[in-house]
C-alpha cells in the first residue's frame, strides 16, 4: 500500500504543477503564432481576399484559401501592424515559459500584456498610415489598415500631423516594452556597452 501510494505521488507531482499543460500550451502558442505569420507572409493580393471571394484554381498562400481569406481581411484593418498578431501568441508562450505559481498574477499579466498590445497595434496602424507607402497592401486601407485610416484622420483634425505623429510615437515607446517585456534604460546601456568594447 505504502509503494502504491508513492507512485501516485510521483505520477501526479508533474501534474499538480502544471508543467505538461504548460509545455503543450507552450507549443500550441508558439504553433499557432508560425501559422498566422506565414499567413501573412505568403500573403498575395491575386488570392481570394475580403473583396474579391472567388474561386481560383491555384492559391499562392501557403495555408491555402483560409490563409489566404484571413490575412488578406486582417491586412486590410490593421496594415503592416498584422505581423504584431503572431508576436502576441509568442510572446505568451515566453510569459508561460517563465510563469510564476500564483495564478492571479498570470492572470494580471497576461491582461496587462494584452492591453499593451493593443495601444502598440493602433499605434503602429496610425504611424504606418501616415508615414509609409508600400505597394502591396490593399490602396483603400493604405499601410496602416482600415483602422490606422480612420485613427489617424481622426487624431489630425485635433492634433495636426506633427502632434498625432508625437503622440503615436510616445504611446508605441511606453507600451512597447510592458507588451515585449524588456526594458529601454537597459537596452541603451547594452548598446552602449557593446560599441564601446
Amino acid at each position: 500500500f505504502k509503494e502504491e501510494v508513492i507512485s501516485n505521488i510521483n505520477i501526479k507531482k508533474p501534474f499538480n504543477k502544471g508543467s505538461i499543460l504548460r509545455e503543450s500550451a507552450v507549443i500550441a502558442l508558439f504553433s499557432f503564432a508560425l501559422i498566422i505569420l506565414i499567413a501573412l507572409i505568403t500573403y498575395d493580393v491575386s488570392d481570394p481576399g475580403y473583396k474579391n471571394i472567388k474561386s481560383v484554381s491555384e492559391v499562392n498562400n501557403y495555408l491555402g484559401v483560409v490563409g489566404a481569406l484571413f490575412s488578406s481581411f486582417v491586412i486590410y484593418l490593421f496594415g503592416l501592424a498584422s505581423y504584431f498578431f503572431p508576436l502576441l501568441f509568442f510572446v505568451y508562450g515566453l510569459n508561460l515559459i517563465d510563469r510564476k505559481e500564483n495564478p492571479r498574477s498570470d492572470v494580471q499579466s497576461v491582461v496587462i500584456k494584452f492591453i499593451a498590445f493593443l495601444f502598440v497595434l493602433l499605434s503602429t496602424c496610425c504611424l504606418s498610415s501616415m508615414h509609409i507607402s508600400v505597394s502591396w497592401v490593399p490602396l483603400d486601407s493604405g499601410a496602416g489598415g482600415i483602422i490606422g485610416l480612420e485613427i489617424s484622420q481622426l487624431l489630425s483634425q485635433g492634433l495636426g500631423e506633427i502632434g498625432t505623429t508625437l503622440l503615436s510615437s510616445a504611446i508605441w515607446i511606453i507600451f512597447m516594452p510592458i507588451f515585449i517585456g524588456f526594458s529601454w534604460l537597459k537596452l541603451v546601456r547594452l548598446t552602449g556597452k557593446s560599441v564601446i568594447t
